[in-house]
């Protein structure tokens, strides 16, 4: 025997198996699907995928796909809105401070609650927060200028009733001793008198004798006969004289009230007694 010659490849190994023996074997190795060994893998998650007919079902009558799931927004909350814009005013129109300060306050703290979350019917909780903030702070800052302004407007005020009531003071001041002098003439005219029948010495007294003929008081002496309306700086109808005695005296201001006591003309003893009038 010639050992040159091929040997059959098929020694040493099993014997092909019948044709339907390897259908049969073909079969068994192929992986067994849903539905039959003819249905199609399994889609992941769900079977038959999204926009495919079921099985059965020709392919050119596929029912439509399936809406995309979305969560609808809510509404703006018109309360926050309106508080931002309260805000937004009270920043550009400060003395408008007060009245937007506290309606965008409230309306802020309103849509601030109805777009809390969980469970708010609205947007807007960041809007209505902001509105509320910048409300608030233009709400306390035109207070305090006002209030600033007013302290001010009252010290001025009173400044100068100050002043005017020192320029009053001043003035009756003057216009007392004026009276004051007059009557010390007439009290050395009428000889150390003060009852009728002296000099009228409204003019005043130029240094010499009053002569015989000059105007005589008649009556009880008044305010008239010891000076003219334009010798005052308030006017004479604010003033009045009282005669108490021969030589004393008493010159009231009407409008501030003060007084002017003449105790004495002879030692010249008199005091003054500030105004208790507003």
């Amino acid at each position: 025997m010639n050992d040159n010659l091929p040997q059959d490849s098929s020694e040493g190994r099993p014997p092909d198996p019948h044709p339907a023996q390897q259908g049969q074997q073909y079969s068994a190795s192929r992986p067994v699907y849903p539905g039959g060994p003819s249905a199609p893998p399994p889609y992941p998650g769900s079977y038959p995928p999204p926009g495919y007919p079921p099985p059965g079902q020709p392919y050119g009558q596929q029912m439509p796909p399936p809406p995309y799931p979305y969560q609808q927004l809510q509404p703006f909350s018109v309360k926050a809105i309106i508080s931002m814009v309260c805000g937004g005013v009270s920043v550009l129109f400060w003395p408008l401070g007060p009245l937007t300060g506290i309606a965008g306050t409230i309306l802020g703290f309103l849509g601030m609650k109805e777009s809390k979350q969980p469970g708010g019917t609205h947007r807007g909780w960041g809007l209505a927060l902001a509105g509320l903030i910048t409300s608030l702070i233009m709400f306390v800052i035109s207070l305090g200028v006002y209030a600033i302004m007013g302290f001010a407007f009252t010290m001025a005020m009173d400044e100068q009733e100050r002043m005017k009531s020192e320029r009053m003071e001043s003035r009756t001041r003057q216009d007392m001793d004026l009276i004051k002098e007059r009557l010390k003439l007439y009290y050395i005219e009428n000889s150390s008198s003060l009852e009728p029948g002296g000099p009228v010495v409204k003019d005043g007294w130029d240094g010499g004798l009053f002569p015989d003929n000059h105007p005589k008081v008649t009556g009880k002496l008044k305010l008239t006969d010891l000076v003219r309306a334009t010798d005052l700086q308030n006017s004479l109808s604010e003033y009045s004289l009282e005669i108490s005695g021969r030589q004393s005296a008493a010159i009231s201001h009407t409008n501030s009230g003060a007084r002017l006591i003449i105790d004495s003309l002879d030692n010249d003893r008199w005091r003054y007694e500030e105004g208790s009038n507003p």
